[in-house]
């Protein structure tokens, strides 16, 4: 079977760890000098680690810039490495996660670490990527890294750190456009130059690993065969009703909206991580559930607005929401009815923020 066959039947069997089987098998064959994209030496790699033998291996969609993760992940043997992946996922995002509410709340509202830790456990996509062995925590780290230093004008590593989100550049097409239009505004290319120094010296690790990955990467087309899977991005319902062509409008709006909020406002942590995330999940071409909890921002939002309301019970209201949620995070057939989540965290974002003071003045 051809993953790049539009009539071709794929499975999504719900494997727990589903995703380190990929990470470790790319890194294992990057570290070993073979091609990556080479998709009978991956499936033929992966089963030999116990993956499922009537679930289809699909190619791997890590870009070769990334490669040098998943390289490091592949030094653990892969039976301890399935066993402690979830485990650093749980600890580095339950982390991650809590300094996050700190950034975002007032000093005088900020939360006591045993409170702010209830709320990442009560978060539902916090679990959902412990169960698939996914590697958003290390999004989460790049936005509160990018976050701190661009607050702190410290432009260049800005965008150094966020030249880690490369490795799933699907995901930040609105947050890459909103920056462009900010540094149109400050007429300053240290961001630029960041992002540019940091996304080539991965690419040179991923060269240096395996030479010609970048053509074989491109030759394959892998973020093609992603775009044809199901899953919870908005565009890729719209390609799934409507075909390619019209699914594209979607991100191409949405990224001059992003750019135009670039241009005429200043940087604010809270409309960034409420708005332009939202945003740039809700055009993203392709992306899985898991993703969601780049939402955690919104999250904590609506916890606050709840404790106004309902102070009392706005523990057991989102504990009631994480129960309601937990059949639905670890099926893959579901995914799809998760793309109005983005698009409503948008609505929540913008709402919000109005009456701001973002926005610059027209100069006189």
């Amino acid at each position: 079977m051809d993953i790049l066959d539009p009539t071709a039947t794929h499975t999504v069997q719900d494997v727990f760890g589903y995703d380190v089987f990929y990470l470790w098998a790319s890194g294992f064959l990057a570290r070993h000098g073979q091609d990556v994209y080479d998709q009978n030496a991956l499936a033929s790699l992966m089963y030999q680690l116990g993956w499922p033998s009537d679930e289809y291996a699909h190619a791997v969609l890590t870009p070769p810039w990334a490669l040098w993760l998943w390289a490091i992940l592949s030094l653990i043997p892969f039976s301890a490495a399935r066993v402690a992946w979830p485990c650093i996922i749980a600890a580095a995002s339950a982390i991650i996660l809590t300094r996050i509410q700190g950034l975002l709340a007032p000093h005088h509202k900020k939360k006591s670490n045993a409170a702010a830790l209830v709320l990442v456990l009560l978060f539902p996509w916090y679990w959902s990527n412990i169960y698939w062995g996914q590697y958003n925590f290390l999004l989460l780290l790049t936005l509160l890294g990018a976050s701190l230093l661009l607050l702190q004008q410290r432009l260049f590593w800005a965008g150094v750190v966020l030249s880690l989100s490369l490795c799933k550049p699907n995901l930040f097409m609105g947050v890459y456009a909103y920056l462009l239009g900010a540094t149109a505004h400050n007429k300053s290319v240290a961001l630029i130059g960041g992002a540019i120094a940091g996304g080539s010296l991965q690419l040179l690790l991923g060269e240096a690993l395996v030479p010609g990955i970048t053509l074989s990467f491109l030759r394959h087309g892998t973020f093609d065969s992603g775009f044809s899977l199901p899953g919870a991005s908005l565009s890729q319902v719209f390609r799934s009703l409507w075909g390619g062509n019209l699914s594209l409008l979607l991100p191409t709006i949405g990224c001059l909206v992003a750019f135009s909020y670039g241009l005429r406002t200043r940087f604010s942590t809270k409309n960034f991580l409420q708005v332009i995330v939202p945003l740039s999940l809700t055009i993203a071409p392709y992306m899985w559930s898991h993703s969601l909890v780049l939402l955690f921002p919104t999250y904590c939002s609506i916890a606050e607005y709840l404790t106004k309301i309902v102070r009392r019970y706005v523990y057991h209201l989102l504990l009631l929401g994480l129960a309601l949620s937990m059949p639905f995070l670890f099926f893959a057939w579901y995914e799809r009815w998760y793309a109005a989540v983005p698009l409503l965290a948008l609505a929540w974002g913008h709402l919000s923020s109005r009456g701001s003071p973002h926005v610059i003045p027209d100069q006189q």
